[in-house]
């Protein structure tokens, strides 16, 4: 038996998950919703438009990667969140970056281990999400 840790491998076989959940609490409103202040999972869900089960599944994805905070009056962005996915006058806004990676670079990658394989470019029903 071995006594490596296989954290670095899980982490990188399972970044997609975190990737998608960002792209899609991004694309939800839900660091905008979140810019004046805290909210509940009840408040998050009617500002958003999305079922709350799905406003506390995403939330709580977004509190287990570091881009928001959960306290006893709801959930809050973190700094980093606040200061880019916010959507902030005054800040370097990345939420049309984070659709580029979901929209475009996303789909190509999920043919990548086809396109490696055989030294060919994806073709363009392999890249359906």
């Amino acid at each position: 038996m071995t006594s490596q840790d296989p954290t670095p491998l899980v982490a990188a076989a399972s970044g997609f998950m975190a990737a998608k959940q960002l792209f899609a609490a991004s694309s939800t409103g839900v660091f905008e919703a979140l810019r004046e202040g805290p909210l509940t999972e009840a408040e998050l869900a009617k500002l958003t438009g999305l079922p709350r089960r799905s406003a506390r599944i995403l939330a709580d994805a977004m509190v287990g990667i570091g881009l928001l905070e959960y306290h006893s009056d709801g959930y809050r962005n973190t700094p980093v969140a606040d200061a880019y996915l916010a959507g902030r006058a005054d800040g370097l806004d990345l939420r049309p970056y984070l659709t580029f990676w979901d929209t475009l670079s996303y789909p190509h990658w999920n043919a990548y281990g086809e396109s490696i394989r055989t030294a060919t470019p994806a073709r363009s029903e392999e890249r359906r999400v």
